[in-house]
């Protein structure tokens, strides 16, 4: 892995500026705006949900919010814990899950709308550790000659965007590192064939690129994915 002074990958996907696209009033992101036409496929990883198992069917809200639209809350102490897939917890919560549910469609479940104490995450725009495993074993057969993963001005500490050359594993050894925040917002592979991008406001990650990757993704049962047809905004 190797830094570059490269922006060609922002600007090839995001625009002039590379800044990921400001989300409209309801939180939602213009998937058209994106020309996704461009790849074959499109889905939708769902970043996971932790149930602290000590407070277990108690639906109290969370007291301190980083999240002001839904209050989700982070714990200051390690807790038993189980993961919840997206669908797992609208079945809980009598919810018809589909391809355009949002994390705000789940809120709605709760008294007032606020995500409950006993939930932790999904966080926004982070790939936690164990999805970026899942995903360098998943994109290693379609990374070709390798990959550019992009953290625009927002995601970085002194406010100048970062551009990495590699591998798909590239991602895991980014994460966190000095003077970035979280895992990239942007990465393809350098033939433009796939891409993945998780914005900084958001609880999943868009992926886009052959129907075999996405195939690939929606199959495997430790990734919580969902296919992307003709939504032109999620939240």
């Amino acid at each position: 892995m190797r830094a570059c002074d490269d922006e060609r990958l922002a600007e090839w996907f995001l625009g002039p500026g590379g800044e990921p696209p400001a989300l409209d009033d309801e939180g939602r992101l213009d998937l058209d705006a994106l020309d996704l036409g461009r790849f074959e496929a499109r889905a939708r990883i769902l970043h996971p949900i932790w149930e602290d198992l000590s407070l277990a069917g108690d639906d109290a809200p969370w007291d301190e919010c980083w999240d002001p639209r839904w209050g989700r809350g982070r714990p200051r102490a390690s807790f038993p814990a189980r993961g919840l897939k997206w669908h797992d917890l609208a079945e809980e919560r009598g919810l018809d899950f589909g391809t355009a549910t949002t994390l705000a469609d789940l809120a709605s479940t709760f008294v007032g709308g606020r995500w409950p104490r006993r939930l932790c995450g999904p966080e926004d725009g982070l790939l936690e550790l164990d999805c970026l495993h899942h995903l360098e074993r998943l994109l290693r057969p379609y990374a070709g000659d390798g990959c550019e993963l992009h953290y625009p001005a927002s995601r970085t500490t002194d406010g100048r965007p970062r551009c990495f050359e590699g591998g798909p594993g590239d991602a895991l050894r980014l994460l966190d590192g000095p003077g970035l925040t979280g895992s990239p917002t942007l990465w393809a592979d350098r033939g433009r064939r796939w891409v993945l991008l998780s914005h900084p406001d958001l609880a999943w990650t868009l992926c886009a690129g052959p129907q075999a990757l996405v195939d690939d993704l929606l199959v495997d049962k430790p990734l919580d994915g969902v296919v992307l047809e003709g939504v032109a905004r999620l939240g």
